[in-house]
């Protein structure tokens, strides 16, 4: 939560702003996306045919000093990350950030994202895999899944 601070002018109580996140990266790929991506986990992510489109979140990690990236779930594991178009600047400073990687499941096990979206610090990745384990449950499934044109 954030504190609470005087602001000079204005009085005591006011809530300081919250940290600015990195910009995200490729999100105008998001409209040519043949269908809404389904948020998985780790579990869901190793069962998900080749070129499931899907979003997972977790830490963005570099794994080398050669510039591959890794997506490092709530539970440890880490993903390798490929992505569609050229790393930016803006991916770079997502680094050890919480993101939310859209994509597809590559061929070699990796998640070829097309979008990072940054999360904020507060994001409790172990609550949204929670979320996504409910999502998976088939009594509650057709509460959570993308509707279909």
């Amino acid at each position: 939560m954030a504190a609470l601070q005087t602001i000079p002018g204005l009085g005591a109580g006011f809530v300081s702003p919250a940290p600015l996140l990195p910009a995200s990266v490729g999100s105008e790929n998001l409209a040519s996306m043949p269908k809404v991506a389904e948020r998985v986990d780790v579990t869901a992510f190793r069962q998900a045919p080749v070129h499931t489109i899907l979003r997972m979140a977790g830490q963005l990690v570099q794994l080398d000093g050669q510039g591959s990236l890794g997506l490092k779930c709530s539970d440890g594991t880490v993903v390798n990350v490929s992505m569609t178009s050229p790393i930016t600047p803006s991916l770079g400073e997502m680094l050890n950030h919480k993101v939310e990687m859209i994509g597809s499941k590559a061929q070699d096990g990796a998640i070829l994202a097309a979008c990072a979206l940054p999360l904020t610090a507060e994001c409790e990745l172990g609550l949204l895999d929670d979320f996504v384990k409910m999502s998976k449950d088939h009594h509650l499934r057709q509460l959570f899944a993308p509707l279909e044109n």
